[in-house]
């Protein structure tokens, strides 16, 4: 399925979130990465934040400020998104997945019968537990090619690529949601990062 740099499918249809325009957690460059197993990706995101000057929170620092030595993943969640300024959900086509021929209808269209790629279920765990608490402070980035998720109809992301475009509207939705973004400098605009992600070659 091809996509544009932003997109936004069908119509929410949920009751309107609460606003949370008006957060501001203990240090604004603080960025909650959601992602699955593609490391190249959040690798390459990971840069890409830090060059606009901001904090993407490793996984083991966001483990250790529980406390806990063996903390539940709802645990850590749930401090993470209540201490970042801001989360970034990082779609990848992680799994191969496909409907069982048994839960199988007619109605069901061609892309629901074939096999295709989606996220893991940890992030789409992850990312609704973020939107749940932070709807307003949530961006969603997709890099590859994956079959649409119905459960996220009407939300809309933005689509990693080699463009400079997407990463100018991902910079001003962190501004949006009141990161101190850093443009000074031209590295966050650097192609390099996003060339050639085997993400984008996937199927």
């Amino acid at each position: 399925m091809a996509f544009g740099d932003e997109n936004e499918v069908g119509s929410r249809g949920a009751a309107a979130p609460r606003n949370d325009s008006v957060r501001q957690a203990e240090d604004p460059r603080t960025v909650f990465v959601i992602h699955g197993r593609d490391l190249d990706v959040r690798n390459a995101i990971f840069d890409f934040l830090r060059a606009l000057g901001l904090k993407p929170q490793e996984w083991e620092h966001l483990v250790r400020a529980t406390g806990k030595g063996a903390p539940s993943l709802t645990e850590v969640v749930t401090r993470a998104v209540r201490e970042a300024q801001a989360v970034v959900a990082l779609l990848t086509p992680d799994d191969r997945v496909q409907l069982h021929p048994e839960l199988r209808e007619a109605s069901d269209t061609t892309a629901e019968l074939s096999t295709g790629c989606q996220a893991r279920p940890n992030v789409f765990l992850e990312l609704g537990m973020a939107l749940a608490a932070l709807p307003d402070h949530t961006i969603i980035l997709e890099a590859g090619d994956m079959r649409r998720t119905a459960d996220l109809a009407g939300l809309n992301y933005v689509t990693v690529s080699a463009s400079v475009d997407w990463r100018n509207k991902v910079a001003q939705r962190l501004e949006n949601a009141g990161c101190p973004v850093d443009r000074a400098g031209g590295d966050w605009q650097h192609p390099h990062r996003f060339a050639d992600l085997a993400a984008h070659r996937r199927r």
